[in-house]
């Protein structure tokens, strides 16, 4: 029996593997994609929850600079980003808070947390802290 092309993006073991299976609306009939070069950002409000399988470790984002001076525009550095790949077997760019990161890391040393799913709630800040706090649990694959 074959896979469904979703249940397929969601069993790749890489973002090559998961991006040359999704739809593209601008590639020509015949052709694949070989590479998605630019994917979307995860939109990750507080309050939400999102299932996600995590297809690269995290890694330093890109520095933005202001293009008139060359400053960096953010004082805190380049963000923590991460490829995921989301229930939908749509592949994008998660920007990992701090504590999450922390979370992951610790609990899954040497980037174990990697072709693993999950379902992540981001918890509003409460009183006076600055950060957001997480619910993190790893869950089966769905696809098998």
């Amino acid at each position: 029996m074959a896979k469904s092309k979703a249940v397929a993006r969601r069993t790749a073991k890489t973002t090559e593997e998961a991006t040359a299976l999704a739809p593209i609306d601008n590639v020509p009939e015949g052709f694949r994609v070989k590479k998605k070069v630019t994917v979307p950002t995860l939109k990750f409000p507080a309050g939400s929850r999102i299932c996600i399988k995590i297809l690269s470790p995290i890694r330093e984002g890109r520095a933005l600079t202001e293009s008139r001076t060359g400053n960096p525009t953010n004082k805190m550095g380049p963000a923590q980003v991460m490829q995921v790949c989301n229930a939908d077997g749509e592949v994008a760019q998660l920007v990992v808070a701090k504590v999450l990161q922390s979370e992951l890391q610790e609990n899954y040393p040497n980037d174990d947390y990697v072709d693993r799913w999950f379902v992540i709630r981001k918890v509003a800040a409460v009183g006076d802290k600055r950060y957001s706090t997480f619910e993190i649990d790893e869950i089966e694959d769905p696809t098998i």
